[in-house]
């Protein structure tokens, strides 16, 4: 394939195969190669088959001048292009009729099932419903969309004519669709292909998920786009104070600086949605602004982030659901999932429960016959029950402890671990008050003993995770400042920029282009590994960043640390 396709570029570039093109500013294409296959496009000229290997049917060639052709390659002249992978090769305007064999054959095959001996109760007419959805994916779902899933799978295309603007079937597509190079917003045209309509029917459905990130304010376009935050678009805007000259975003800026002019933000967008915009951050001079997926820490496309996000427009998000399919999935007994279930619901047979039903039904507990027997009361703060947990190995002082919910409990139990021989550990924490961004930073050596740390502030209102990252560069310039020749031990609290420092190369935000510029400055040791830990093993750094928040400077310190959290040190060491 490797020769044949060098003797197809050179053809081209002597102009003896011209090819074909769909539109009259676009590129002409005479080839496409698919693993072993290879489609060849060229026009109906005995010059071009004499030049080629093979010939492309055009349906309006003369049957005389096709069977003369086929007869100088030696080939068979077919009257119906096959399918090619399940599909038909060609669609026209009969849609139905392309895909007709499709679905008799489906038809055929639910015909010869004997449905009137399936019983629902016995789950085989939902088991055959699984067996179909499998056919499209993998996995056990059985409730799946299939019109919501072929849209989130057309996505990817639209994702890809997004992101791949160098590709040929950008080129190709872009010249006659969307010369603009906005593909939520093409021209209209005659007789478009079944491949730009399913295309551009998915661009309509996933478009709300797009959004522009800021970077240097030049693209967006506050009327029209999408930016910012879901929802954020034109429709948001005060038209009756808009000035027709604010069509950029940088024009919301203040003149000359790159921050926003919040009294001019707040008239437009109100109060509410303001403070949120004057919130967002602006990307450095040299970031343009580019389309990402929201529904994506990482801003990429994926069919199953599309997928969700159509199935939560449409069933509505329950604040348990993904804590209920996490429940399903654990692998244990029937009986667990099932009594796990009912406690949440509250709907295990207490007496409480009973006798709500039942008058004149007892409401005391029959272990204690002390209080009523209520779903808490049956669970946990029945003696005989909180005896039956000790026997099982639980300490005390986590039984008896009033926990707000079980994941306070959990939390209770896990501390900072101290990082292994040859090993330096960095925690660090950031919070913001006042309309400025506080952090602090802890270096501790194997025995738990500080190294080095620092407290600081920044006079800027950021968000959660910009003001993470900015506590994380100011953690690798205090480890610079250390000199530290060991292995480092980065540790921070926050789950969200853990995974974007993990996946930093699939990462096409604004937010992963300033990672990968701090990943740069981990080079400068011998080695350093980055790992997550909750926030109750935190403790000291969190400290020290409200700390900073009352003394108002910034201080770097040695081993002679702050009295003030001495006694966390000496916790965390024991």
């Amino acid at each position: 394939m490797e020769a044949f396709l060098r003797m197809l570029i050179h053809a081209q570039s002597n102009n003896w195969l011209r090819g074909i093109r769909a539109s009259m500013n676009g590129p002409r294409i005479n080839h496409l190669f698919f693993a072993d296959d290879a489609l060849l496009l060229l026009r109906n000229k005995k010059c071009d088959v004499d030049a080629l290997l093979n010939i492309h049917r055009d349906p309006n060639t003369p049957r005389v001048q096709r069977q003369l052709f086929g007869d100088l390659l030696g080939m068979k002249v077919v009257d119906k292009l096959d399918n090619y992978l399940g599909l038909p090769l060609l669609v026209g305007k009969k849609k139905t009729l392309a895909f007709q064999e499709i679905t008799n054959h489906f038809s055929c095959r639910i015909n010869s099932w004997s449905k009137i001996n399936l019983s629902f109760g016995g789950g085989v007419i939902e088991d055959m419903q699984a067996k179909i959805c499998r056919t499209w994916w993998t996995g056990n779902e059985r409730g799946r969309d299939i019109r919501l899933f072929n849209l989130a799978s057309l996505g990817r295309h639209v994702w890809r004519l997004i992101t791949f603007k160098d590709t040929l079937c950008y080129k190709f597509l872009s010249t006659k669709y969307f010369p603009e190079g906005d593909i939520f917003h093409p021209k209209r045209v005659d007789k478009p292909s079944f491949t730009w309509l399913s295309i551009v029917e998915a661009a309509k459905v996933i478009n709300d998920g797009f959004g522009w990130q800021v970077g240097n304010g030049e693209c967006i376009n506050i009327h029209t786009n999408n930016w910012g935050l879901e929802g954020l678009n034109g429709d948001a805007l005060n038209s009756n104070i808009m000035n027709p000259k604010e069509r950029r975003l940088k024009e919301l800026w203040i003149k000359n600086s790159r921050r926003w002019n919040n009294e001019r933000v707040c008239e437009l967008y109100g109060k509410e949605l303001g403070d949120q915009i004057c919130n967002l951050s602006i990307g450095d001079e040299s970031q343009s602004d580019r389309v990402v997926w929201l529904h994506n820490p990482f801003g990429s496309f994926s069919t199953k982030s599309a997928y969700s996000w159509f199935m939560l427009k449409k069933m509505g998000l329950s604040p348990y659901r993904f804590f209920w399919k996490a429940i399903w999935k654990l692998d244990t007994l029937p009986k667990i999932w099932v009594f796990t279930w009912r406690t949440g619901h509250e709907i295990l047979p207490t007496n409480v429960k009973i006798a709500f039903i039942r008058q004149g039904f007892r409401q005391e507990c029959p272990r204690c016959d002390f209080e009523k027997e209520t779903l808490n009361h049956a669970l946990e703060d029945c003696p005989t029950i909180r005896a039956i947990l000790s026997i099982g190995g639980l300490d005390n002082s986590l039984i008896t402890k009033d926990y707000h919910c079980y994941i306070d409990w959990l939390e209770d139990v896990m501390r900072w671990e101290k990082p292994p021989r040859g090993h330096m550990k960095i925690n660090f924490d950031a919070s913001i008050s006042r309309n400025r961004t506080n952090f602090g930073v802890l270096a501790r050596d194997k025995e738990g003993f500080v190294i080095g740390g620092g407290e600081g502030l920044k006079n800027e209102m950021m968000s959660a995770e910009w003001a993470e990252i900015y506590a994380f560069e100011e953690k690798i310039n205090m480890a610079c400042a250390l000199n530290i020749k060991i292995t480092m031990v980065f540790e921070i609290d926050n789950a969200s920029l853990s995974n974007r420092v993990k996946h930093h190369s699939t990462n096409v935000t604004i937010i992963g282009a300033r990672v990968k510029d701090s990943i740069k400055a981990l080079e400068n040791f011998k080695s350093a590994t980055l790992c997550w830990a909750n926030r109750c093993c935190n403790m000291v750094a969190d400290f020290i960043c409200k700390k900073v928040s009352s003394d108002s400077y910034n201080w770097f310190f040695y081993m002679d640390y702050p009295l003030e959290i001495h006694e966390l040190v000496i916790n965390d060491a024991i």
